[in-house]
Parts: structure tokens; sequence; C-alpha cells
């Protein structure tokens, strides 16, 4: 309680006194505050995130609890989000981030992960999981799974990757894992793989550095009681692939001489195992990864339409192949000096997007945040002590594969390329603009039938929104639930969603088998039966019913 709000500055030194001891002895008499007046002096954080599997499919029963702090805080996911509150003595601990560890504590299909949750501001008491992947966390099911035996090596194998173990360097009976947890491209659900951040400890000096993963795999070992268990001796090797790392053999197509100028990665890279007591990536000094061309099956292929006859292919496999003592989540990874960028997001008018959702994004690299007031993305917590200037962001220097989007509520950019990013440690004089058209409105919804239901062989229906200028947006509907989305209105392309139009516009809505794919062929709808609808305003999800007439003539 704040004496200054009950005191006057000119009341005299006894009757502050008096006033003081009345006060005491009136809350040592009523003690029903003291639960609010702890309250208030108690911070939080509100920590909100979704969990999905590597098919897309929202996930539940995945515990998500908090690593490193005085106190543990866990929520369940339910339906593939969570909501987790962090609370704390004010002024005893200073929380600006927290490392969340994802755990499937009921079926056990899924490897563990982890991700780092930044608390942006203290004017804000709500953050997604922040570092650029927009709270999304994807977990890997477990691979193939082998039991060492006595005497034995024990060999364990997860599509392109694995794991050899000498015999006698693990318990007899135990059961070895290893999964497969790659594809880290230039992909948003390879990148929402990878646990803990796109940085980590260096071997040489100990310092933070940001890197980019060229592949990544788990290899987990538990006794029959489900106890984590780890080599006893020794080493083992293991193979991880590089993404997009294989390679069919022919006679026009002969094997890459020079494997990593094919791949654009180096041909030795450093092992960096994930530390799951501190939540953070380390460089092992001792491992170097070597990339090999491993050998797979030779097939027959028909060659007779060029007079050869049959002939051989062989596949490859493009690999980081090493030896480790201890087993955790391993990465083959790159350090990288960065350079610095700015980048502001716009919408059509040229003002400034507030809250918008960046994701920057390079091969095996990932970052991205939010945009402030001025459509600036900064205050990216993975880079806090990089020392990245105020205002900007830290990128992979003298690369040429970034590119950069945003989205705003409904409304997304195209991507965005960076071009050739500048020399390590410089900063670029002008900012990154990307532009978000938000002067659509969307549309979605179901078709009604008045005559000539399609057939059941009938592949399904297009919709076209013609506006009074005579441009055209197509969509698709699947008329027999083909993908079990219903009757649904829906992009071509297969992505089910919504359709963007110009706001408050009147178009006439055709509905028919008879439209080719949305490629602009169909320029004249004379002829044909249509509907009048009416856009919703600029921003709006508008739901629709149009009514399908038949074929006309």
């Amino acid at each position: 309680m704040n004496l200054k709000k009950y005191i006057r500055l000119n009341i005299s030194l006894f009757s502050t006194v008096l006033l003081f001891i009345a006060m005491v002895f009136t809350m040592a008499c009523d003690q029903t505050d003291v639960g609010s007046i702890e309250h208030e002096w108690e911070d939080h954080w509100t920590v909100t995130g979704r969990v999905q599997n590597t098919d897309g499919d929202n996930q539940g029963d995945i515990e998500v609890t908090t690593m490193g702090l005085s106190e543990e805080f866990s929520a369940t996911a339910s339906q593939g989000s969570f909501t987790l509150t962090i609370k704390y003595p004010r002024g005893t601990e200073t929380i600006d981030s927290v490392m969340l560890k994802y755990e499937d504590l009921v079926d056990g299909e899924y490897v563990t992960t982890y991700r780092k949750a930044y608390f942006v501001s203290d004017d804000e008491d709500t953050v997604n999981v922040a570092d650029g992947r927009a709270g999304l966390v994807m977990l890997s099911a477990y691979g193939a799974t082998g039991v060492a035996a006595a005497g034995a090596a024990t060999v364990v194998t997860d599509g392109d990757a694995s794991v050899t173990i000498p015999a006698g360097a693990v318990a007899d009976g135990a059961s070895v894992t290893i999964t497969d947890i790659g594809s880290i491209e230039e992909d948003g659900d390879g990148m929402n793989r990878v646990p803990g951040e796109f940085k980590g400890i260096a071997a040489a000096d100990s310092s933070e550095t940001l890197f980019r993963i060229r592949g990544l795999i788990d290899v987990t070992i538990v006794n029959d009681n489900g106890d984590a268990l780890d080599l006893t001796s020794g080493t083992a090797d293991v193979v991880i692939p590089v993404p997009g790392g294989s390679f069919d053999t022919n006679p026009f197509n002969p094997l890459p001489a020079d494997i990593s100028a094919h791949l654009g990665v180096p041909e030795t890279i450093s092992g960096w195992y994930f530390d799951e007591t501190d939540g953070v990536w380390k460089e092992d000094a001792t491992v170097t990864f070597t990339l090999t061309s491993i050998e797979g099956a030779t097939v027959q292929l028909d060659w007779t339409a060029y007079n050869m006859g049959f002939v051989d292919s062989t596949h490859y496999t493009f690999a980081y192949v090493g030896s480790v003592s201890h087993f955790s989540k391993w990465a083959a990874a790159e350090s990288f000096d960065p350079t610095y960028v700015q980048i502001q997001v716009i919408d059509e008018e040229a003002a400034a997007v507030d809250g918008a959702q960046v994701t920057v994004m390079g091969d095996g690299w990932m970052a991205g945040g939010s945009t402030d007031s001025d459509g600036y993305l900064s205050d990216l917590g993975v880079f806090r002590g990089l020392g990245v200037p105020d205002g900007y962001i830290a990128v992979p220097s003298e690369s040429a594969d970034i590119s950069a989007s945003a989205t705003s509520g409904n409304f997304e950019s195209a991507d965005f390329s960076l071009g050739t990013t500048g020399e390590a440690g410089a900063s670029a004089e002008a900012p990154i603009i990307i532009d978000i058209d938000m002067g659509t409105t969307f549309v979605y919804g179901q078709v009604t039938w008045e005559a000539d239901r399609p057939s059941a062989a009938s592949y399904g229906l297009y919709i076209a929104f013609e506006d009074p200028d005579g441009a055209v947006t197509y969509g698709y509907i699947d008329a027999n639930d083909e993908d079990n989305y219903g009757n649904y209105v829906y992009p071509t392309g297969w992505d089910p969603q919504y359709l963007t139009l110009k706001p408050n516009t009147l178009y006439k809505v055709y509905v028919s088998e008879r439209f080719a794919y949305a490629d602009g062929v169909i320029d004249n709808f004379d002829g044909f039966n249509y509907n009048e609808w009416t856009s919703g305003d600029k921003g709006e999800m508008s739901r629709f019913f149009p009514t399908y007439v038949g074929v006309s003539e």
C-alpha cells in the first residue's frame, strides 16, 4: 500500500506516525486482502502456441512445460493449441524468454521437442511461441526402432538416415530408435520441426552464433522400463541425409563430380547436438561430418525410345556421415556471418501495417516476428545479445536464397526475394519493403442445386466471379466430395480456404462443368447462366450460397 496516497506532504511527523500505527493495526486485524495484495505484486506472461504433426493435423495431449525457471509451469495442448500462464513474484526474477518442452506423455508417438518463447515488451503480457515460426510447433513421429543384441552391432535405419552402434557399446536389450527429422530446406513445415532455435554455442569460444541446419536426426535409447540410456563406451556412426540430396543416374544424367557444388553445401560440416538440460544447441568440437554419396539400388530403365534398350539407373543418397560419442538430437550445421537488413510492411496505400507477422527464410535457416506501429520488423528475441543494430535483423551474408513474406489477418503478401545479401557485418542503407494488398475481400461458401446436379461420374464444378470490368476469378467446387471437404468452393490448386475478390463489387457468378482450369482461357460467358452477388467490405470474410442452375447452351 502506498502511503503517499493517504498522507499530505504538509502533515506533521507526529500525525504521520499515528496514522502509520493505525494502518498497521487495521491490516493486522483484517487479513482478507492479503491475497489480492500479493496478486498486485505478481508479474505474469501468457504464452500461446499451436501443435501439429508433420501431416499438418492438430495434435492434442501434448504437455508443454517451461524449463529453467525457479518454478515449473505447464499446460496441455487441446485440439492443437495451448495457453500457458507463467507467474513470478515481481522484482525477484526477471524473465524475458522461456524455453518450452513439448512431450507426448499419452501415446509416446512423437519425438520430444523444444521451442523458445520471447517476451517482446513490458507493455504486453501475451506472446506467441516466437522466433519467426508464428507459434507453430510440428512434431516428428518416432522413426525406426531396433533392439541391441549381445555380441552384435546394432544398425537401425529410418529412410536414408541410419545409426550403427558397435557391439557392447550399448546395453543388451536396449531399444534404439532413430528419427530423420530432416527436410530442413526452404520450407516452413521443415523449419517448424527444428527444436530450439537457429543458433547455438560455438565450441571455440563458447559464444552464441547463428547457424544453418543442413540435416537433422534424433537418436533415442531406452531400456525395458523406458529409462533413457546412452553409449556405455566408444562411438557410433550416424548418417544424416541432406534435404533434397538424392540422385538417380542414367546415361544422360551421370553422378555429379562435385557433390558439394551440386547441392550448395560444404564438404565437411560441424556436428551440433541439442542439450536437452539447458535447451540449447551446442557445437561438439570432436565431431565433423563429411558429405558422402551412398550408393543404393540399381534398376533397369526402358530407353528403347532413344534406341538404347534397357539401361541401368542407380539411386544415390547424399548425406553427412560421422561418429558421435553420445546421443540426442544431432544436426549437421554451419555457422554463418550475418549482414543486417531492415524490413517494413506496407499496405496497398503505402501505409505501415502494425502487427503483421513476417517470416524470413533461407536454406536451412529461418527467423521473423511481428511489425511495430511503423511497420518495421524489429526486437527479434533470437538476435538478442548478438550485436544486431537496433531496428535491424540478421540474415546470412552474401546469400541469394533468402526470401521474406508477411501476413496480417486474412491478408498475405507474395514471397519477396531479398536478392543477394550484403557483406558480413554490413547494414543495408534502405529497408526492404513488403507489400500486402489489403484492398480485397474474401469469400467462401457452398453450392446449392436448382437442376441438373452433377452425376456421380462428374469430377467437379468450376465457379467464376466476373467483375464489371470483365476480370474473372476462378474457383473449384468439390461437387462429389472427392476430397472430403463437402461441396465447398475453394481456389483451383486444391487448397481449401477462400477466394480473394474486390470489395463491394457486384459480381456475376457462374457455376459450370464446362470451365477450363483457372488459366484465363474462358473470356466469354455468353450463354452461361449466372447469379448476381455483391462482395463484402474490405477485409471481410463473406459466406455465400450460389446456385448451380445447370449447363446453358
